[in-house]
C-alpha cells in the first residue's frame, strides 16, 4: 500500500499525504512483525525519506501532499518519525 512516491495515501490509489503517512507508519510498527512477509520491514524507508524532504520548503515547514497547503501543524509528523 506504499504509494509510488515513497510515502502512504488515504486509500488505495489516493496521493500520499503526510496526515494519512503517520497512522499507517504507526499501524506497521505495532501491527507487522519483523520479516520480510511482515509490514514492518515492507516499509521502503529510504524511498519515504525521499518522500518527505521533497515536501520541504526553504523556509523548513512541509507541503502536508506533492501540491497541498504548506500547514506548520505537520512538522511534529515529519519530525517524529
Amino acid at each position: 500500500m506504499q504509494h509510488a512516491n515513497g510515502g502512504f495515501g488515504g486509500g488505495p490509489g489516493q496521493d500520499a499525504h503526510l496526515l494519512a503517512n503517520y497512522p499507517a507508519v504507526c499501524t506497521l510498527a505495532i501491527a507487522g512483525g519483523e520479516g520480510p512477509d511482515n509490514g514492518w520491514d515492507q516499509i521502503d524507508r529510504p524511498k519515504m525519506y525521499q518522500w518527505f524532504m521533497s515536501l520541504k520548503q526553504p523556509d523548513g515547514s512541509f507541503l502536508v501532499s506533492k501540491y497541498g497547503e504548506v500547514d506548520m501543524r505537520h512538522v511534529d509528523v515529519c519530525l517524529s518519525g
